[in-house]
């Protein structure tokens, strides 16, 4: 018996963030001769071409004609929604924004087994994309709290994120599922060191660096502050960003910060830093922290998440603490790495031993394979 999976999710390919990774990664793994995908998606520009040269099968809603951050929201068309989903033998949900949400509504009251992904802590997501995060946040919980709950079963990435949603009453069944990284792809390489260094003529100079979205909850804006610190103290630095989203603006155009944009191959770009950072106020897993780590470089990170889960404090990084963070923090940390030589080359050694022990996509894939089949069971 052949299972027909619907993947739902209110961001889409050719966007490169987490949940994207995720969705691709798993779905070029899954057995295809157990299971049959199909991607319900908001129709975000360039989103058909990209899945037509995936050669993965996707259903399309419109958008709307603003954005949020950097997504257009998909306007829900029932129609379409509930056509796919009574076609469907699993709804896989990947977001819980309108398309989500409104699928997992159907579903419900279609009767189709429910698995759903929690990428992220979401009242605190949304909350980040409004001014006043706290405040919102507390307005939010409840509102997730509802939809989580219609969910036969809800997948995380660790056990903290489950003490989360249990803390915040969340009563669905919870599964933990670790996320991996492409260690095919994501791994030391001096060869391409010394090419992406000269490419980007960096020569000798002292490079800190970054990859994923620009945008608040990443706190991109106190990276910046820490990076004018460190130049005080080292002249030669450069801060390397490896990403886009809605706080380019803080970044682009200004003195010593590379700015790449999202790139097809950022493993190659990792390979010129010197030391990667992810301060962010909010995380689940942090995929592109583990990517950083599996190409052997030392980071600096926020005990946010499932980070302290992976990442040991002067073992195989710097972990620093979230609710006492600034800049000048930041700062001390980037500076102690590049002083401390035996340091950074531990860390170095020992981030990429923990990634290729423990996280690859290919392990997530095959549990993922089993949680379906269990659930249609």
């Amino acid at each position: 018996m052949v299972i027909k999976v619907l993947y739902v999710a209110d961001t889409a390919p050719p966007k490169k963030d987490g949940v994207v990774r995720f969705m691709m990664e798993t779905a070029r793994r899954l057995n295809s001769k157990k299971f049959e995908l199909t991607f319900l998606f908001p129709k975000i520009e360039g989103s058909e071409q990209a899945m037509i040269t995936r050669n993965l099968n996707a259903t399309f809603v419109p958008v709307r004609g603003f954005k949020i951050g950097s997504y257009p929201p998909a306007k829900p068309k029932l129609r379409i929604i509930e056509k796919v989903i009574d076609d469907c033998d699993i709804v896989f949900i990947n977001s819980i924004a309108p398309l989500g949400s409104s699928s997992l509504k159907y579903a419900k009251k279609a009767g189709k087994p429910i698995v759903e992904f929690v990428h992220s802590i979401d009242w605190e997501l949304f909350a980040f994309a409004t001014p006043f995060p706290d405040k919102y946040a507390h307005i939010l919980k409840p509102i997730v709290r509802r939809l989580y709950n219609k969910s036969d079963l809800l997948l995380v990435a660790n056990r903290g994120l489950r003490v989360i949603l249990r803390a915040a009453k969340v009563k669905s069944p919870i599964s933990i599922l670790p996320l991996g990284v492409d260690l095919k792809k994501f791994h030391a390489d001096r060869i391409k060191r010394v090419y992406m260094r000269r490419a980007l003529k960096l020569k000798d100079n002292f490079v800190v660096g970054y990859h994923g979205r620009l945008s608040s909850e990443k706190n991109i804006k106190l990276l910046v502050k820490a990076f004018d610190k460190i130049k005080a103290k080292i002249p030669n630095a450069k801060l390397l960003i490896i990403g886009d989203g809605p706080l380019m603006k803080l970044v682009k155009n200004k003195p010593d910060i590379i700015t790449v944009g999202f790139v097809d191959n950022p493993e190659d770009y990792l390979q010129a830093i010197d030391v990667y950072t992810l301060p962010s106020m909010t995380e689940t897993t942090g995929l592109a922290l583990m990517e950083a780590m599996a190409c052997g470089l030392p980071c600096i990170a926020t005990n946010v998440g499932a980070i302290p889960s992976y990442l040991k404090h002067r073992k195989n990084g710097i972990l620093l603490d979230n609710k006492k963070l600034d800049a000048n923090l930041l700062a001390l940390a980037i500076e102690q790495l590049k002083k401390d030589i035996k340091l950074r080359n531990d860390i170095k050694r020992n981030a990429a031993s923990t990634i290729e022990c423990c996280y690859s996509w290919d392990t997530t894939t095959k549990e993922l394979e089993k949680i379906f089949e269990r659930v249609l069971r």
